[in-house]
């Protein structure tokens, strides 16, 4: 992607390191490019300078004598709030590039870099904040409306959503690994798709695989591909899928599904980026992000010895809670309004919303299978009613649906009270089983393994009836 730069005053930059020979190179650098660029290796002249020009563009180390790097950006923005700052660092980590994103940094480099990635990381990011500007009265309208215009399907006006917002953008600038939990159906993949489109990586490739749908053997020929031989069948070279999200980042969905001895190599490629497919003693050089989710408790695996405690902390650098529609009922509206929409232009209906005893029973109901849940009650709903007078979606067509994951969260109720109870709703019985698999999935908090388990079929199979 290349960024054009409107015809107009020259960006004026500074740049300030210890090092003078990184000065001198950088600011010649900048001027050949057309920038109005100065720099020092001392920050108070950076400061004083500032303070009778603004600056467009702050480059600074991280370790400077007598300042450290973030305490001078807090400085910096406090007298041009507006310019964006860069910082450079030798001895780059997780936890100080994540630390810097939350206090304001635009773009944290570890060096060596190339000075061509500064050129992009500059423009990038001007030409960001330039739409941002051009577009702020409509990102208004649509926060205020619970939507944010870069997390695509994304909605939520709660104070929960807004805070997983702002954990998107910070996480999108930070390129490190981030550990997404949350119950299944509250759209860890959608806030996972959130991060990767908004961030430099987006002009790659997105790869998701689900962690708990995959026996063992399969996932780690899935994950680090295999070379011919590797194993019988093995006929051809067959790249993983951590080759094919190289540069692009990788969606490990129900991590705390995959085997112990896999950890181990996952923790291995995200410390020192390398991998080697199966059969294979050559490794291979890997650029890829992880970003993993979870419905399961990952600290009490840990203690209980099912999850390596080194790649927990490896990933929980960065984490993200999505909490259960339940705790937000300020979204439910927003959301089955938001499914109306949608449905009604897929089965050409014409609904316009909810009755209000709709939305009273919507707000009331727990929802086990969270936002997936509500979206096909919303479909099913849309396609069973009729035409009223109102084209409102009445409480009956809701009910029967919902009824199912009542029933079977009663533990009192015996085979053949369920049986009879089911049998009064008005239901295809290829729908039922549809319904039936997704509420037993809802109740085991989306446990693959254990669902499977009691439905009484393997879990491949299951994955493909739940997609």
């Amino acid at each position: 992607m290349v960024y054009q730069k409107k015809e107009m005053k020259p960006t004026k930059a500074f740049v300030v390191d210890d090092d003078s020979s990184m000065v001198d190179l950088l600011v010649e650098f900048l001027n050949i490019k057309g920038f109005d660029a100065n720099g020092s290796t001392n920050p108070e002249e950076i400061i004083q300078s500032l303070r009778d020009f603004n600056a467009d563009v702050i480059i600074a180390d991280l370790n400077m004598p007598g300042i450290n790097g973030l305490d001078f950006m807090e400085e910096i923005h406090s007298i041009s709030p507006d310019a964006i700052f860069i910082i450079i660092t030798g001895y780059g980590t997780i936890e100080l590039a994540v630390e810097a994103i939350k206090r304001g940094a635009d773009q944290f480099l570890t060096k060596p870099f190339t000075l061509e990635s500064i050129q992009f990381h500059i423009e990038r990011i001007l030409a960001d904040k330039s739409l941002r500007h051009e577009n702020i009265n409509n990102e208004i309208n649509l926060a205020r409306a619970g939507r944010h215009p870069k997390f695509g399907p994304l909605v939520g006006k709660s104070p929960s959503m807004q805070q997983i917002f702002n954990e998107i953008v910070i996480a999108s600038k930070a390129d490190v690994p981030v550990l997404i939990s949350g119950e299944t159906g509250t759209g860890k993949e959608l806030v996972a798709k959130a991060i990767h489109s908004n961030s430099l990586r987006a002009a790659f490739a997105f790869v998701p695989i689900n962690c708990s749908a995959i026996p063992e053997g399969l996932l780690e020929s899935e994950l680090f591909g295999f070379i011919k031989g590797a194993f019988t069948g093995a006929s051809i070279d067959k790249p993983g899928l951590f080759e094919e999200a190289n540069e692009g980042s990788l969606f490990l969905d129900e991590l705390g599904d995959m085997p112990i001895h896999l950890q181990a190599k996952l923790l291995r490629i995200i410390q020192d980026g390398e991998l080697r497919r199966l059969g294979s003693l050559k490794p291979l050089k890997t650029n890829t992000r992880v970003i993993a989710s979870t419905s399961h408790d990952l600290t009490q695996m840990v203690l209980n010895g099912h999850f390596r405690k080194d790649l927990f902390y490896r990933l929980n650098v960065f984490p993200i809670h999505i909490p259960p529609l339940r705790e937000r009922p300020e979204d439910i509206h927003l959301l089955a309004s938001l499914f109306t929409k949608r449905f009604s232009k897929k089965f050409h209906k014409s609904k316009k919303g909810f009755s209000k005893e709709s939305i009273n029973f919507l707000k009331a109901y727990r929802f086990p299978g969270n936002v997936r849940e509500l979206e096909h009650a919303v479909e099913r709903a849309i396609l069973l009613s009729k035409d009223n007078p109102n084209n409102l979606i009445e409480d009956k067509f809701l009910k029967d649906l919902f009824h199912i994951n009542n029933t079977l969260n009663n533990h009192n109720t015996n085979k053949q009270e369920l049986i009879e109870s089911i049998a009064q709703l008005d239901i295809p019985l290829q729908e039922l089983k549809h319904l039936y698999v997704k509420a037993v999935l809802g109740l085991q908090h989306g446990n693959i393994s254990r669902t499977a388990k009691i439905l009484g079929v393997d879990r491949k199979t299951l994955y493909r009836r739940n997609r």
